[in-house]
């Protein structure tokens, strides 16, 4: 695959989450049934009285009602008033598919989601991941041997990696981290071997390294560079549905929150701005603890800035609401 440059995001501060095809508007009505015909009138020549109006009509759920028909005029005789139209009531709106409640997208460079932008082919092997961060920084895999397959977490469309050989690989990547990062992720292991990272951008083993990577200790470590720190062992464990979030600020302040709780923090160096060309999901290339994921990722993103905190706050509860997890 040819080299690509990952783009910035657009300037816009908050959109609503994509929802599926159907749209949430209001469902579509019939007015109310139009009251009876009147009564017949008299007979011709006789005084006789109008028809009695026919009855209302029955109420509708969405558009008007109109009244009923004004009864016939005998012979003679004024036909019945018609009946009154039934009251309608408003729709009531559907809901719709997919909706997610509104998160930053200011700095977002990758978003990779499993219920949106996955491509795949027969027997639901994945060849692309589409990243709807709107930078194009597409995760593809080219290798049959290496492609994952299409799985499901809660309900839910996710990427399910075998632990052998399958990842997906990114662009070519030039970003500016001089304002922090911001990174969150669900997934679900099932082993806890080697050291596999869910995100890695780097030019190497050790070279410029960016890591998000669950390790055997099933902790969840964050590493730039040859610098790292983790939670508490066992705190990121298998067969459960994890939300790992990792801040890093301006002051060189980190932190990791495990389903939105501090659980580790630290004082390193910001990522080097520079280009990075060996980019990865599902897989780490760390030579003395190198490793594929092994389960689930549903859905990954990326941020070139340190969120504030009620932003974290609003992914977060986007990510526990859709995957129905980690509170």
């Amino acid at each position: 695959m040819g080299a690509c440059t990952l783009l910035g995001p657009s300037d816009a501060d908050l959109v609503g989450g994509d929802g599926a095809d159907a749209s949430a508007g209001g469902g579509t009505n019939t007015g109310g049934i139009a009251g009876s015909d009147g009564s017949v009138g008299g007979n011709s020549g006789a005084s006789a009285s109008g028809g009695s109006g026919g009855s209302s009509g029955v109420s509708g759920s969405g558009g008007a009602s109109s009244g009923g028909a004004s009864g016939a005029s005998g012979m003679g005789a004024t036909g019945g008033a018609g009946g009154a139209g039934g009251a309608a009531s408003g729709g009531t709106g559907g809901s719709g598919t997919g909706g997610s409640p509104s998160i930053p997208t200011q700095s977002l460079v990758l978003w990779l989601r499993g219920d949106s932008g996955v491509q795949t082919e027969s027997g639901g092997v994945v060849n692309s991941w589409q990243d709807q961060s709107g930078s194009g920084n597409h995760a593809v895999q080219a290798t049959a041997a290496a492609k994952p397959t299409l799985g499901s977490l809660n309900g839910l469309p996710a990427i399910d990696f075998d632990g052998v050989d399958d990842h997906l690989v990114l662009p070519v990547a030039s970003l500016n981290f001089s304002q922090g990062l911001t990174f969150f992720a669900i997934t679900k292991s099932t082993t806890s071997t080697g050291c596999p990272a869910i995100l890695q951008l780097s030019n190497g083993d050790e070279i410029d390294d960016i890591s998000f990577q669950r390790d055997y200790q099933t902790q969840f470590l964050y590493e730039v560079s040859t610098e790292y720190f983790g939670t508490l062992p066992n705190s990121y464990p298998i067969a459960t549905t994890n939300m790992a979030t990792v801040v890093h600020s301006l002051t060189g302040n980190a932190s990791i929150l495990l389903q939105g709780v501090n659980a580790a923090g630290a004082l390193q160096g910001l990522p080097a701005s520079k280009q990075r060309s060996q980019n990865y999901v599902g897989r780490g290339i760390y030579s003395a603890c190198a490793g594929m994921h092994h389960g689930l990722i549903a859905e990954i993103l990326l941020y070139t800035r340190a969120l504030a905190i009620a932003e974290q706050n609003q992914v977060h509860a986007y990510l526990q609401s859709k995957w129905s997890c980690c509170s």
